[in-house]
């Protein structure tokens, strides 16, 4: 998958998406193991994903740093955020979110497992990286290669903690966490399967016969799956913090009242909110930065 790039001047390169003032050094070496391939422009090692720089909305690099103990920089973060987002046109949000209440439908009333759910867009990313072989071929097959075994390991690096999450968010820590996380699958049917399938084929063949009906493929290919693509990793990645701070929270305060609720149905809800969210800062990138990282994905090379 090339690169992808985030409008603004708060950059996130895909090989160190998390540097922006992150103070734990763990934090930052978890996130540059994780991200996306593409050693950025400034000569950073290769990551794990040809979806590359990640420019934020206008936020300042120092906001994810400071204000820990005033909460005034994350103030300051979610105010630019949220104005950023006000910049979304209105066609484009209301098509974004009729697309992602269709995903939280199959969740919530189709009955799709949390756990399959995160599989299944996982899934979709090595399919949409197979499927941008062809518009690169001058990549050669070696490094193409490559970028897929180390998107493959990436992804099961994120759906074990996603696993693992997904445990404690239903047991609170009283069992085996990533056994319970891997009984998430058990539920799973033929009909599941059958329509995660379909939407597979369709969802990434509909957009690469698009794309070569266009007058420029590349650029097409990288607005319509790419852009996503980045913003499914990112989402994947987010949800490993927001099961444990978030999703756990809701379910242990829920049950001191001895109130339950249908934890995949929370945790899907959380992943389609924080997806919808990337999604419109995505649809910011300007088209010259779209075309330019059509043209030259892979400036590790």
């Amino acid at each position: 998958m090339p690169a992808v790039a985030w409008p603004g001047n708060c950059e996130f390169s895909a090989s160190d998406w998390f540097r922006v003032d992150v103070e734990s050094p763990a934090i930052q070496d978890s996130a540059r193991r994780l991200t996306l391939p593409h050693a950025s422009r400034k000569g950073q090692a290769s990551g794990l994903l040809p979806v590359s720089s990640f420019p934020l909305p206008p936020v300042e690099q120092s906001t994810f740093g400071q204000g820990a103990g005033s909460g005034s920089g994350e103030r300051d973060m979610a105010n630019k955020l949220i104005q950023s987002l006000r910049e979304v046109s209105p066609r484009t949000a209301l098509h974004a979110a009729i697309s992602h209440l269709f995903l939280l439908g199959a969740c919530l009333w189709g009955g799709l497992p949390y756990v399959f759910l995160q599989a299944l867009l996982a899934i979709e990313l090595l399919i949409v990286s197979l499927a941008t072989i062809p518009l690169y071929p001058e990549r050669g097959v070696a490094l193409h290669l490559w970028d897929m075994i180390k998107l493959t390991a990436g992804l099961a690096f994120v759906l074990f903690f996603i696993l693992v999450g997904y445990g404690v968010a239903r047991d609170g820590g009283n069992g085996n966490a990533l056994a319970t996380g891997f009984a998430g699958f058990h539920t799973i049917g033929m009909t599941d399967i059958a329509w995660a399938s379909a939407y597979l084929v369709l969802h990434v063949s509909m957009s690469m016969h698009a794309a070569m009906r266009s007058d420029d493929p590349r650029t097409s290919w990288a607005k319509n799956r790419l852009a996503d693509g980045g913003a499914t990793f990112v989402a994947l990645f987010f949800m490993v913090f927001v099961t444990f701070f978030v999703g756990r929270p809701i379910v242990a305060g829920l049950e001191m009242f001895n109130l339950h609720i249908n934890v995949d149905a929370l945790l899907s809800t959380l992943m389609v909110i924080v997806r919808y969210v990337l999604a419109l800062i995505v649809s910011l990138i300007p088209d010259s930065e779209m075309q330019t990282m059509a043209r030259d994905p892979y400036p590790d090379r």
